[in-house]
């Protein structure tokens, strides 16, 4: 009876969840504005970071994701900070054919609940745009038609929102880092 619920359920509901890849790193405690935009100014002094994941580097064309953020607490309640993504996946002929790119500033309020214990809630608001030139692709075989068709060129306006509460020693967070708001006709082909 489980499995066939499941299926019932997969089989009604297939079109209807949307979800993207939000870049993928290990270390979110060493770069957490990248992840939640109420993290900006909690530790009440200016923080810049830069992070580089480069996976399966023995691959041509491998991912590679670049992060930098940084933050500023503008006086002990609000906070700035900017985070810049870049990433690229594909096989190179002069570029990689799948690029993203997202600029995002994220503002915070911080309020002070008990001596030792604080809430901060962020918003992010930003540009993103993606691209996937398929032409660039090197392919072993290029036997489909389809691979010297088309580029997709994506800009849009991306938001996020989270929370932060945290102490000296502990912390809890929730966030959405990155909400796209794309829709289907908007999707800025060219040959």
């Amino acid at each position: 009876m489980n499995r066939l619920s499941i299926f019932i359920f997969c089989l009604l509901f297939h079109n209807v969840g949307f979800a993207q890849q939000e870049q993928i790193y290990t270390h979110y405690d060493m770069n957490s504005l990248s992840v939640n935009p109420a993290y900006a100014g909690s530790n009440a002094k200016t923080t810049v970071s830069l992070l580089s994941r480069r996976q399966w580097t023995s691959l041509s064309g491998a991912p590679n994701f670049n992060t930098l953020t940084a933050s500023n607490a503008l006086n002990n309640d609000f906070a700035m900070g900017l985070t810049v993504k870049q990433g690229s996946i594909g096989e190179f002929k002069n570029t990689s054919p799948l690029n993203e790119m997202n600029v995002s500033v994220n503002l915070a309020y911080h309020k002070t609940l008990t001596n030792k214990l604080r809430l901060a809630v962020g918003l992010k608001l930003g540009y993103f745009n993606y691209s996937f030139d398929i032409s660039k692709l090197d392919l072993y075989q290029n036997i489909d038609p389809i691979f010297s068709q088309r580029a997709y060129n994506i800009n849009a306006p991306s938001t996020g929102f989270g929370t932060y509460l945290y102490s000296e020693n502990s912390f809890i967070g929730f966030s959405c880092p990155q909400m796209i708001f794309i829709k289907s006709d908007e999707t800025n082909y060219s040959n």
